[in-house]
């Protein structure tokens, strides 16, 4: 955006030996960025950084910038123009000039003109535009352009005699056509709010008028519209044609609406000045939502406390006021409006109240720019060093991701949420209690997750695309239903427990199966907590029965292992390969928080590891053998090696290997020690499950 520095001498009396450089500071420093200044005869032409402006549409005029500097600079602020009782001493009669509007057109005038000529504009008015990039075309068009660059108000301007009164506002219709004052022809799709006669389109509202409906040499009469639009119907509008105009740039600003007296008045002044045989025949004025004056109550305490700078009452007064504000200084602005010294209760103006300023922050920086930024004094950040807090929780949760990730080998996977129809008929999670969204992502998307099976289901789905074989995981929180007390009494907030799944991907489950449980067992070596337990229970619907486990940790059932079911992977379009699942309850595998703490020593003398493989019912689980083959000492460890069947095999039975790891931490054992402890393993399992010595 340009500006004329001329043109800004019209509202307050700038130096005129106001060095070009100074002026560009205090505009950088206090209200928007300057990116050049020319020399235009005895003017100088500003260039405006327009991402500057882009929260203060009353600075998009040069009245809203003088405003600015008179109130840097501590200079008096002339008036627009006079009031509209002394330019037209007898009020004009109204008339239907405006019919129906649409709700997103929040005012709407227009006022008709006889007698008019659409004549050349006067050199001053001509050289004005010029200066700050406009064209000039006839005097009416050069009005209206001139107030909108003067006011920041657009307005646009009709032949009488080329439209069908009255004027309104509507949404177009898709496939209507309208060709505007560019010249290029346009066809609409629906919901563009445009500009109507009793006929037909006559522009696009706030963007651009119509060429039809245009001022033209032969003109003798006009309407003058001057009208209001909701600031995201005009940017949605210009986006959708992909024209951007002077006007649309303004009304996407949000300005308010009782700048169009001051635009209208401005106008008629004008009118009366350059072509005064022209006459005001009949005005309408529709007003459905005016721009109401923003409220904000500050304290003197608080503008100082943020400052860090001792103000007075009369400077905070004389600065807020100079920019249009109203302060009631001693009021506490509640109903009874009881005195209270420290209490600044503000009424906003209309041209600052839609959307810029809203609140005591705001005010804190208009005093503070005013006042100049360089007049505080540099006070360095008090900074404490302290040891942070130990979060046990992340810590906790951050271990049991190392244990998956680097002895895994799993890949974390993050998911929404919410969960899809489908994965939640795979899993056959009920997902009757969890909460619904109000406001879904897709209409089979209405249901948070009551689990992290299901979307750990589509995720398996969909990397089976690409690998054969991989290993993920996920951390997050579920919704399984029910609800806890908030921190209102009244407030009621959906349980919310943390979960831990993994899904193992491949061509053999029972290889699957024994990595998983391998993995889950192995979780209270970094959780600190009790063993985990085993045992076969009923599982969830995705869980197959030949190949389930229930697990329970230190503090309760923990979750389930399990191979999942055909039907389940069918649902889920997992058309290949086997899986194996587990879910898990994040707090179930936490420590128990009374447990004692107990370090075994690492002994000083060698301990030997001796396999057995013997025959076993195939119906006999491990977690059985384990229990019995803890003889005692020597004994100090049985663990797992291998499960196998097949040739040389049985039918119905298994060959178990188990890894006896045998010592004594006094001394070193014997050969006839180790195979006697052996013996009596092989014994106890004979005696109790019936194994047999594996002969093949």
């Amino acid at each position: 955006m340009k500006l004329s520095l001329a043109w800004l001498r019209d509202y307050v009396d700038l130096p005129a030996d106001l060095p070009v450089g100074e002026l560009m500071h205090d505009l950088t420093m206090t209200t928007v960025e300057v990116e050049s200044a020319t020399a235009a005869g005895d003017d100088t032409v500003f260039e405006i950084d327009n991402k500057s402006l882009t929260n203060r549409p009353d600075l998009w005029g040069h009245y809203g910038i003088a405003r600015e500097l008179a109130a840097i600079y501590k200079l008096p602020l002339r008036p627009v123009v006079a009031p509209l009782a002394s330019i037209l001493p007898e009020r004009p009669p109204a008339a239907p000039l405006v019919g129906t509007l649409d709700p997103e057109c929040r005012r709407f005038t227009a006022t008709a003109f006889g007698n008019v000529r659409a004549s050349e504009s006067p050199a001053w008015l001509r050289e004005r535009l010029a200066r700050v990039g406009q064209n000039s075309f006839n005097l009416w068009v050069d009005l209206t352009n001139y107030v909108m660059l003067d006011i920041g108000q657009p307005m646009h301007v009709y032949d009488a005699s080329r439209i069908a009164l009255p004027l309104g506002t509507r949404k177009s219709r898709k496939g209507e056509k309208t060709r505007l004052l560019n010249g290029d022809e346009y066809e609409l799709d629906e919901g563009i709010l445009t500009i109507v006669d009793a006929q037909s389109i006559v522009g696009i509202a706030g963007v651009m008028g119509g060429l039809d409906s245009s001022v033209t040499a032969g003109t003798t009469a006009i309407v003058l519209e001057c009208a209001n639009f909701d600031a995201l119907t005009i940017r949605r509008a210009s986006r959708r044609l992909n024209l951007r105009t002077e006007a649309s740039s303004r009304f996407e600003k949000a300005i308010d609406t009782p700048r169009i007296d001051l635009a209208v008045t401005k106008f008629i002044a004008l009118v009366r000045e350059l072509q005064p045989d022209a006459i005001v025949q009949s005005v309408a004025d529709v007003c459905s939502a005016p721009t109401e004056p923003g409220k904000v109550t500050t304290t003197l305490e608080y503008l100082e406390t943020r400052l860090g700078a001792s103000l007075t009452r009369q400077e905070i007064v004389a600065g807020l006021e100079s920019l249009g504000f109203d302060v009631d200084e001693g009021r506490s602005g509640d109903a009874s409006g009881s005195p209270d010294a420290g209490v600044l209760a503000v009424t906003v103006p209309t041209w600052r109240s839609t959307g810029d300023v809203s609140g005591p922050h705001d005010l804190l920086e208009e005093i503070a720019r005013l006042r100049g930024y360089d007049t505080f004094a540099f006070v360095p950040a008090q900074v404490q060093l302290v040891k942070p807090a130990i979060n046990a929780r992340a810590q906790f949760e951050r271990r049991l991701r190392d244990l998956l990730t680097l002895t895994g080998g799993l890949y974390e996977v993050v998911t929404y949420p919410w969960v899809k129809h489908e994965f939640l008929d795979a899993s056959g999670v009920d997902a009757s209690r969890a909460p619904k969204l109000h406001v879904a992502p897709a209409p089979d998307q209405d249901t948070v997750r009551p689990s992290l099976i299901p979307n750990l289901l589509e995720a398996v789905a969909q990397n089976l695309g690409f690998f054969d074989s991989f290993r993920i995981f996920e951390f997050g929180r579920v919704f399984p239903g029910g609800s806890v007390p908030g921190d209102h009494p009244d407030e009621q907030l959906p349980v919310q427990p943390r979960r831990l799944a993994a899904a193992f991907a491949g061509p053999d489950a029972a290889a699957l199966f024994r990595e998983a449980q391998g993995l889950v067992e192995l979780l209270p070596r970094v959780t600190h907590g009790a063993p985990l337990t085993f045992r076969a229970s009923d599982g969830p619907a995705w869980a197959d029965a030949a190949g389930r486990i229930a697990i329970s940790g230190p503090n309760g059932p923990a979750g389930t292992l399990a191979v999942v079911t055909k039907r389940a992977r069918r649902l889920a379009g997992i058309k290949r390969g086997e899986l194996v699942m587990f879910e898990l309850d994040v707090d179930a595998l936490a420590p128990l928080p009374s447990r004692d703490n107990r370090f075994d020593p690492i002994g000083n003398y060698p301990q030997a590891d001796v396999d057995v493989s013997l025959l076993f019912p195939v119906a006999t689980p491990w977690s059985r053998i384990r229990e019995l083959a803890n003889v005692g000492a020597p004994v100090r460890e049985v663990l797992f090696v291998d499960d196998y069947r097949g040739r040389g095999i049985p039918d119905g039975a298994k060959s178990i290997t188990l890894r006896l790891r045998i010592g004594e931490p006094g001394r070193t054992l014997t050969s006839e020690e180790i195979n006697a402890a052996a013996a009596r393993v092989r014994a106890a399992l004979r005696e109790q499950l019936g194994a047999g010595e594996r002969t093949a």
